[in-house]
């Protein structure tokens, strides 16, 4: 029985492994295909893993590259922000996932060199732009939450 629960486990662990190989030109692929909902959230895990992948190149000395990448995953984030606002579905996780994403990128600028930062921190601003669409489209006047005056 031990052997049987032991076996399971393996298969397990194989299984997540094999789950989380998905590479970011995978999830890129997947993004470009995808509409609706689904192109929210592929866009988005794809702008995720292709900041890491930027943060490996970074680390590794690639700089070019990394910045390159850098570029895809605020092109997917854009991608996905407009997903959302254009079907009007996966706004609050869209945004929740772009937060994230704006704090970790600001964790991999601050271990660049000073000569690397201004690049992403661009970006920063272009993700926080981002995020402002979708939050002024959940919250602002034209999404019809509106702060109400007395």
């Amino acid at each position: 029985m031990k052997a049987l629960q032991g076996l399971l486990i393996c298969l397990l662990l194989v299984i997540r492994c094999a789950a989380q190989g998905v590479s970011a030109e995978d999830w890129q692929r997947r993004a470009d295909l995808a509409s609706g909902g689904n192109c929210v959230k592929s866009s988005m895990q794809a702008a995720r893993l292709t900041l890491e992948d930027a943060n490996h190149l970074f680390a590794t000395g690639d700089v070019k590259t990394a910045h390159s990448d850098v570029d895809v995953a605020v092109h997917y984030v854009q991608r996905s922000v407009d997903c959302s606002l254009h079907t009007r579905k996966a706004e609050k996780g869209a945004e929740i996932d772009l937060r994230k994403l704006i704090r970790r990128m600001k964790d991999v600028q601050q271990t660049l060199d000073f000569e690397d930062r201004p690049h992403l921190a661009q970006s920063v601003l272009e993700l926080e732009k981002q995020r402002d669409r979708l939050l002024n489209a959940m919250f602002g006047a034209a999404g019809g939450g509106a702060e109400k005056t007395p």
